[in-house]
């Protein structure tokens, strides 16, 4: 079994730029997402067989999806209500990548492999609170307007391994489809 899932990465600069963010996250007791796992959740498959991947690939490879601007503009803590989650909100692209969580739910479905019913919002995790975390700074951050705002073309989608360690998640690239050119 391997635990998997479909993403877009940010390109590095962005990467790069939210770098600050976690560092102010950390500060608050926030358990910041690593620089480099940085990345927009298209479909969480979860625990898969191995031998599903082949699978996965030909369904991936099968989805017509032109390039398009995904963009960021700030923080929310999730739920609002005892809040475990530090994400931002995308603003732009989020009927793009709602589509494509659609489709490549139906897809995978068919293989048999389970996805979870919820209704797919698009954000980009940054951190996740702790029981340490002050949540009044917290919020106090993620209601600064604008913070972060970028945007990015996103050009083709992942499929991703997740091996889980006490240092923290590694991701691995396991197969990349690259979009039509938009």
């Amino acid at each position: 079994m391997i635990r998997a899932f479909i993403a877009i990465d940010l390109p590095s600069e962005i990467k790069a730029g939210l770098r600050e963010i976690s560092d102010e996250l950390s500060l608050l007791g926030a358990k910041p997402v690593g620089i480099q796992n940085l990345h927009i959740s298209v479909l969480f498959l979860g625990d898969v067989p191995e031998q599903k991947v082949p699978q996965i690939i030909a369904s991936m490879s099968g989805i017509k999806s032109k390039s398009f601007r995904c963009g960021v503009d700030g923080m929310y803590l999730f739920p609002s209500r005892d809040p475990r989650i530090v994400s931002c909100r995308i603003t732009m692209g989020a009927p793009e990548l709602e589509r494509l969580n659609g489709e490549l739910a139906e897809r995978i479905r068919g293989l048999g492999i389970p996805i979870e019913p919820r209704k797919f919002m698009a954000h980009l995790t940054l951190a996740r609170c702790t029981p340490s975390t002050d949540l009044n700074s917290l919020d106090k951050l993620a209601g600064e307007a604008g913070r972060p705002k970028f945007e990015f073309l996103c050009n083709e989608i992942k499929l991703k391994s997740s091996l889980l360690s006490s240092t923290g998640a590694v991701h691995k690239d396991l197969f990349v489809r690259p979009f039509d050119v938009g």
